[in-house]
């Protein structure tokens, strides 16, 4: 028969009385053999309550007690890290309460000490252990896919992101770049943006149209990717090498065809390196989410990220520019790494 674990409990406040002391009386093979608090007409009831045994007021004399194994402190913040040294320091387990410690060297203190006394310390986070939260807990990792065992889909989720960032950063500006940088009206800046959104929308469509024929005959598709970032990169260099409005309708030329091209072999692309199905499992549909949110993450921090480099900068606008295209270029070179895809 295995020998039961000799608990004793420190400090009688309420987490004692409603927690530990009730499941300590549930538990099998744990045996509750004193209760320590200085408040001894308090700890002698809740001891007589629970069955314990012995009834002292100072951790020192709970720990003198012959082949105690563990203890569980539930003694005020302040308390638990000089109660859980002097507990390692007697050769026992412990169980604390929240917080180890009240700062990161209290904790490394006692780290200390568990691996000179080769004792276990363990903290009260009693919620991961509820149903609910391992229930949630076991969804969310089942949206995690490890980089280093599936590098390709790592490559091309960093690489889809990266050039989201880029793209979006100057999409979202497109006015204000219209009117502080360029210095249209904004009557006149409203009137060029659906201007250079006609030709954005032909040279999107036929470069897409061309993009996907290209890909079909020649079975390739980074190479694809690759140019349709360096033609993305491009379009946001056009308003700095030509701040005016040819520049910009060069951008609105440039920007169609390597998004439109982008957008064709893209998701081609990410179907080719999605994990390999487990036997009986279908998680397309899970490993297709997980690239959408490099396209949705992006929409919401980039525009973020552009007010903060123009706020820092004065409305920097050529900054603006080149940061976006390294972006995009660092995105395009993403893809060349994979090895599962021509």
């Amino acid at each position: 028969m295995t020998p039961s674990v000799r608990i004793g409990v420190v400090g009688a406040g309420a987490i004692a009385q409603v927690a530990h002391l009730p499941s300590l009386a549930r538990i099998r093979g744990a045996e509750l053999v004193a209760l320590c608090d200085n408040d001894r007409p308090k700890a002698r009831a809740l001891a007589e309550r629970f069955g314990a045994p012995d009834v002292v007021t100072d951790i020192e004399d709970l720990l003198a007690l012959p082949d105690i194994d563990a203890v569980i402190v539930c003694t005020p913040n302040h308390l638990h890290e000089p109660h859980v040294l002097a507990a390692l320091a007697s050769g026992v387990h412990v169980l604390c309460e929240r917080p180890l410690a009240l700062d990161t060297r209290g904790v490394e203190r006692i780290l200390a000490a568990a691996k000179r006394a080769d004792r276990k310390v363990a903290v009260g986070n009693n919620h991961r252990f509820r149903a609910d939260v391992q229930a949630l807990g076991a969804f969310l990792r089942g949206f995690w896919i490890s980089p280093r065992e599936h590098p390709d889909f790592a490559w091309a989720f960093f690489g889809r992101f990266s050039i989201y960032m880029g793209y979006q950063a100057i999409l979202t500006y497109l006015l204000y770049i219209l009117e502080d940088y360029i210095g249209l009206g904004q009557a006149v800046a409203n009137t060029t943006i659906a201007r250079m959104s006609s030709v954005t929308f032909v040279a999107l469509v036929c470069s897409g149209l061309l993009a996907g024929w290209l890909a079909d005959r020649t079975g390739r598709l980074k190479p694809l990717v690759f140019v349709a970032g360096l033609l993305i990169a491009c379009a946001e260099i056009a308003p700095l090498v030509s701040p005016n409005l040819r520049g910009m309708f060069g951008y609105a030329v440039l920007i169609g065809l390597g998004y439109g091209s982008f957008m064709s072999v893209d998701l081609a692309l990410m179907t080719h390196v999605l994990p390999p199905r487990a036997a009986g499992e279908d998680t397309t549909g899970r490993d297709l989410g997980i690239l959408t949110t490099a396209i949705n993450v992006p929409q919401i921090l980039s525009p973020v990220m552009a007010a903060a480099l123009l706020s820092a900068t004065g409305n920097n606008y050529p900054l603006l520019f080149c940061v976006a295209a390294i972006f995009v270029v660092a995105g395009a070179g993403f893809v060349l790494p994979i090895r599962s895809v021509r």
